[in-house]
Order: structure tokens, then sequence, then C-alpha cells
């Protein structure tokens, strides 16, 4: 079973936002010696009786994680081999192991036992984003004592509804998480997959202490070809295809939970045919691409690229199952420049769609549907936007704020800029930040359907923070709005100096600092929709940053002690509002916070 604690936190980057990280140069500060190698010694124990482990690998790795495989999405095949970390070695049967002649330098210790979870050295929950490399040198004669805490089992058998056992089934191990800054939906991650055996029987083994979610099925194809596996749609344990009657499941240290059985029923294969028209010629359109976006259990969408027949403006599919669908319409033809030299992609379609009990021959999609808006940044105080933005590099990072991650591999902002995420989760996510024009603020978010979204600013200056958001000429929602491509909007956002600056150590109830921490200051009281936030990551000390925030009262949030791989949700952070550390900030304020983890055990 993989650590499956870092594939959930990656998977959850976007609904984090831009965290500000204070890099950390490992978990110990021993001295590097430049000559002789170093060793390491110590002894692996199981964490709930104490006893030795004995044939346990311990690891030395030079990147982030000791474990690399683990971070791989589920049923990706790597092209090459892992290298092998350069040191490893088994315990004893006293549990005790030792690795000489290491070159000294920063590694991370990962331990690997059966019936035990992949563990890092240092990694838990609360610091999850952190470096957990320790430095090893001649100096470094400490003994390593690990306890490693048992992982637990899940097993079952997936039948027909004749309770007769069904062979090759993908049975899929899942989190429950909350997009809980993009208007608190709820989603499942996949942790790891499994096929039913010739009895119908599936395991997922050293899996990590915590809560989970079963679900088996095969889903639907977009390929047209003859079929060779059966459609079972998709299926929670203990038996719906409905995700709010999905039972959860507590998997404690050492747990050996079996009989979690699933009947699961074949589905006849259903199919869809459609017509694109464009609403401006009333003809096919001459170049389209049609998607098929599919349904999934999990966050998102599956899909792909559609047949599509210009001469007609039809498209099909096959091999579908009862359900929600979308299609999405995509045109080639160009665009004319407007102003600013920036352009109009406002040229795509979005028609959501059921399937139940039967074919569907009768979608008409007309394009374009999307829409744009146009708006301006207004910049207060005695700086021009052009004087508030010295000249930067094109490789210079873009500095994101509003809980809002810029994508990776986007060229650094010149200035300030603008994008806009959809809260629902049944339609395409966000917007790439939009630059504002230096001169006189004005900015084009192209490319919009109809849909409520969150708007985000990045790349503020710095001592500056977000003021006001006018839609149409009135104040919008926080940072949400609601928006229609018919409407032609117009937004005003004003940025204004006067920011308050949160500098402080996170602490644990033994007033300890925790390391690596992550944590997210929040109005105070917490709104409906939490619009604005700002999370971050303390770094080895405890110690963090948080800069371009606006005048109020917050409280910040940080949990020790949740399973790795968990994430608090919206109901969380309600029930624990009175735990978690208020603050004030007050116009250009710079505050330091003593910030006290509520202990979610």
């Amino acid at each position: 079973m993989k650590s499956i604690g870092l594939l959930l936190i990656l998977s959850l980057t976007c609904a984090l936002g831009a965290l500000q990280v204070a890099r950390s140069p490992g978990l110990q500060s021993a001295s590097v010696s430049s000559q002789g190698s170093a060793k390491l010694e110590g002894t692996v124990l199981d964490a709930l009786s104490g006893r030795p482990i004995e044939g346990a690998e311990v690891r030395l790795a030079t990147g982030r994680t000791a474990f690399p495989e683990d971070n791989d999405p589920p049923g990706m095949t790597r092209p090459t081999a892992i290298p092998k970390p350069p040191y490893s070695v088994k315990t004893d049967s006293s549990g005790r192991f030792s690795i000489p002649g290491i070159r000294p330098g920063s590694y991370v210790v990962g331990v690997a036992a059966k019936g035990y979870p992949h563990y890092d050295v240092g990694r838990t929950s609360t610091n999850t984003f952190a470096d957990v490399a320790m430095v090893i040198s001649p100096d470094s004669a400490k003994p390593l004592n690990v306890r490693l805490t048992p992982g637990a089992t899940l097993s079952g058998r997936i039948m027909n509804g004749e309770r007769e056992p069904l062979k090759g089934v993908p049975v899929y191990l899942l989190k429950q998480a909350s997009d809980t800054f993009h208007g608190g939906t709820t989603f499942f991650v996949q942790m790891t997959t499994a096929l039913t055996s010739e009895s119908g029987g599936y395991e997922f083994a050293d899996v990590p202490w915590g809560t989970y979610f079963i679900f088996a099925g095969r889903g639907a194809s977009i390929v047209p070809t003859v079929r060779s596996q059966p459609l079972y749609g998709w299926n929670f344990y203990p038996g719906s295809s409905d995700p709010s009657r999905a039972t959860q499941i507590d998997a404690s240290p050492g747990a050996n939970l079996g009989g979690l059985d699933l009947l699961v029923k074949e589905q006849s294969p259903r199919r869809i045919r459609g017509m694109v028209i464009d609403s401006r010629t009333g003809k096919p359109p001459e170049n389209a691409s049609v998607f098929l976006f599919i349904p999934s259990p999990f966050k998102g969408y599956g899909g792909g690229v559609l047949k599509y027949d210009p001469a007609n403006g039809r498209f099909e599919a096959t091999e579908l199952i009862d359900g929600t669908y979308a299609i999405g319409v995509k045109l080639k033809d160009s665009v004319p420049a407007t102003r600013g030299g920036m352009e109009t992609f406002a040229r795509d379609a979005w028609e959501q769609f059921e399937i139940s009990g039967t074919d569907r021959d009768d979608i008409l999609i007309q394009v374009p549907r999307s829409g744009y808006i146009r708006g301006r940044i207004i910049l207060e105080g005695k700086l021009s936007l052009a004087e508030a933005y010295p000249p930067k590099t094109p490789s210079t990072p873009v500095v994101a704020n509003s809980g809002f991650t810029v994508p990776p591999g986007l060229p650094g902002l010149s200035g300030p800029g603008v994008a806009l995420t959809q809260t629902s989760t049944l339609q395409p996510g966000a917007s790439n930040p939009v630059a504002a024009n230096l001169t006189d603020g004005a900015f084009e978010v192209p490319n919009l359907l109809s849909g409520r979204y969150r708007l985000a600013v990045v790349n503020l200056p710095a001592g500056y923070y977000l003021k006001d958001v006018r839609q149409n000429g009135a104040t919008a929602s926080d940072v949400f709005m609601d928006f229609r491509p018919d409407r032609k909007d117009q937004l005003d956002i004003t940025i204004t100096p006067g920011a308050g600056e949160v500098t402080g150590v996170v602490v644990n109830e033994g007033r300890e600092p925790l390391g690596g921490s992550i944590g997210s200051l929040l109005p105070d009281p917490l709104p409906y929709e939490i619009g604005s936030y700002y999370p971050f990551i303390a770094d080895k000390n405890g110690q963090f940053k948080v800069s371009n925030v606006p005048p109020g009262k917050y409280r910040i949030y940080v949990f020790d002690g949740l399973p790795l791989g968990e994430l608090p949700d919206l109901d969380m952070y309600r029930r624990s509002a009175a735990l978690a550390t208020p603050l004030l900030v007050t116009e250009g304020s710079q505050l330091s916070i003593t910030a006290r983890a509520i202990n979610s055990k």
C-alpha cells in the first residue's frame, strides 16, 4: 500500500490556494563535515506494542521523499525505473539497523515494512509540505529510533445481483475532501486501486489510519469499438450510486476489516448523437472541436474528443452509462484583436444533459455560448500602476494573493493579474491570470461560461490589498459573482495601500514549535462562503509570514493530529472557530503572533 498522504495533499493544492512558504534546510541542524564518512544507526519498533520490527527497510534518499513512487497517480506507469536509493539496509531481529559509509549531507530517511504504510521520518499531517531531510555527518552520533504505526487491511468481494463473483472489476479506495474555499463542494480523491480476483475478492493492505470510502465499477468510454468488458456504472459501498449515501469506513491502526462486499449491476451501453450549429450563420461550424465530459465520482471529469463532421455538424458517442454528462465545443476560427492588443476568445459552448434508461439523439448545441468580462484595476494612493510595478524579467515568478494558485509554467506578470474560478465542479475550472494594462488598468477575461465565479487578483504590490470589487457598479459579495455572457459585465477592482502583515510562530499544546505546519488566516466570523483567505506554511522552526492582508478581524487555523493525507473541511473550521487564534489587523499594522494549533484528535 502506498503512503497516500502526499498524493491527497498534492491533489488539493488548488483548493488550498497559493501557499506562502518559508523553506527549511532540514529537520536537524548538525554541521556537515567535508571530510570522512558518516554512520546512521537506530531501531525500528511497532508504535502500538513496542516490539522490534525485523526486516524493515531503512533507506536514505536525496529527494523530497524516500518513496517517490508513492506520489504517482494511481495507474501511472513510469517510462523508466526509479533510481535505487543511495543507501538501504534491513533491520535485524532486534529491530536494529546500521548504515555505515554515508557521504555527509542531507537525506530523507524512509522506513518500509510489511504491514505498515511507507514512512518518511518526521512527516505528519501537520507538516506534509515541509522539508523533512536531516543532516547526517560524522558528528551525528545520536541513534534514530523510529516507531511505525501498523496499517489497516480492507477486503471484500464484488458480486452481481445474483451474488455471483465478478472478476476484473476495478475497486477504488477513496478519501473525501472539500473545496473549502471554492464553494465548499465535496468530492472524492482516488488513493489506490485493485482488480477483483477470480472469486471476486479484493484487498487493500497497509492502509494508513483514517477514514475512507470504497467504490467499484467500470464507467463509460468514448471509444467507439466493440465492447470487451461489461459496464457496471458507479457503485459506492455498501451499494448505492449516490455519493451522499456512501458509508464511511474507519480504518484504525492494525485493523483487519473484512466483509466489505458490494453488489454491482451491469448496465446496458447508451449512445448519444447531436449537432453543433453556429448561431451567427445558422450552419454547422467548419472548424470545431467537440469534447465529451464523462461524470466521475472523483473531482472533475473524464472524457475526450469526439469525432465531429463539419459537413452536417454531427457528433456521436457510444458505450455510455446512465448519468450526467456535458458537451463542450471550441471553435477554431480567429477573432479580431480588441483594445490593448488583448483578444476575445468568447467562442466556446457548454451543454449539460442526462442519460436515463435510453439513448439520446436530440442534443443540439448552439455556438458561441460563452462571453467575456472587461474591467479595470484602480490603484489608490500616490503611485501609478507603472510606478508600483518596476520592470521585471520574464522569469520573475508570479506572487499570488487572495488564495489563488498561479498555474505552473506561466510567465511572470509585469503587473496585477485577474483570474476567475468557477465554484461548480460541473464545469471547467480556472481561467489563467490575465494581465491588466499598466497604462490604464484595463483587462479582459475571455472564454467565460454562465455560472458562479470566485475572483482572484494576483501579483499585488507589496503593502497593498484588495479593497473593493464592483460588478456593473454594484459591490460584489466578497469575491464571488454571477456571470451571464449576454450581460457584457464591467468589473471595477480597487486595490489600495495600507495592508497588514502577520508574522509569528505556530506551537502545539506543549507550546513547542510545529515546524512545517500548514495554516490559514481566515475572516472572523466565518462567512457563509469563504472568499478571502490567506494560507501559509511555517518553516522548520514553526515561523510563518502572511502579507497583503486587508484590515479586519481574523483567526489563525492550524490543525494538529489529523490522519496523514486528510485536510479540514468547512464544517471543521466552523466547529473549531473558538479554538483558533484571534487577531485584529489594522491599516499598515505589523503583528507578531503565537498561534496555537488546534488538536484535532
